[in-house]
């Protein structure tokens, strides 16, 4: 299965705290420019997002982030609804885009991993900025032809999905995919899964 899409996958109370924890003053952002995969040679994303990295398979051992506890259950809900296996944990961040004058339909396109994985996005807040999919993937286009595809608007979109507080929408992580800016409300936060 290509895709995988579920609305409500936490209860309502769930889905208040996860914002509540997220979506706070306290909450640490970073700015982001680096393109997706270790060690690519694609452009420096030119749109830039915020990010808090939950967890990273490659961040060695450290105490873990509050936060993975609290967004796990998302994570388990997930693969039981998609009938998929959770082998190993690749990587839980948060991604925070804000509105901007930027004119692009959608970021840079990229894949999060360079090995076979699934990368699902759970949706914390109501905005806009849909998920793009296309239908080109790893290895059989490099990230730096996606990224030329893209500027000669020659990739073509396999999913298109529209931000909804409580869903979540995952795909096969070979597929080159791009999240929008939002147009019409302050941020756009989501929680991106990558998973084996």
């Amino acid at each position: 299965m290509d895709f995988c899409e579920f609305d409500d996958v936490a209860v309502p109370m769930y889905q208040d705290q996860i914002e509540a924890e997220i979506a706070n003053s306290q909450m640490s952002w970073f700015l982001n420019h680096e393109p997706t995969i270790e060690g690519a040679s694609a452009r420096p994303r030119d749109d830039g997002e915020f990010r808090n990295l939950v967890y990273h398979v490659q961040q060695g051992p450290q105490p873990p982030s509050p936060l993975q506890a609290l967004l796990m259950p998302l994570l388990f809900t997930y693969c039981d609804r998609a009938k998929l296996r959770l082998n190993a944990l690749l990587s839980i961040r948060v991604d925070l885009l804000t509105r901007t004058m930027v004119a692009a339909e959608y970021q840079s396109p990229h894949v999060d991993f360079a090995e076979p994985h699934h990368t699902c996005l759970y949706h914390v807040n109501e905005s806009d900025g849909d998920t793009f999919v296309f239908d080109q993937t790893f290895p059989t286009l490099s990230e730096e032809d996606a990224i030329r595809l893209a500027d000669e608007n020659r990739l073509t979109i396999a999913k298109r999905v529209q931000v909804k507080r409580g869903r979540m929408f995952g795909f096969r992580g070979a597929f080159f995919h791009a999240s929008a800016h939002p147009v019409n409300h302050a941020s756009r936060i989501v929680i991106v899964f990558n998973f084996t």
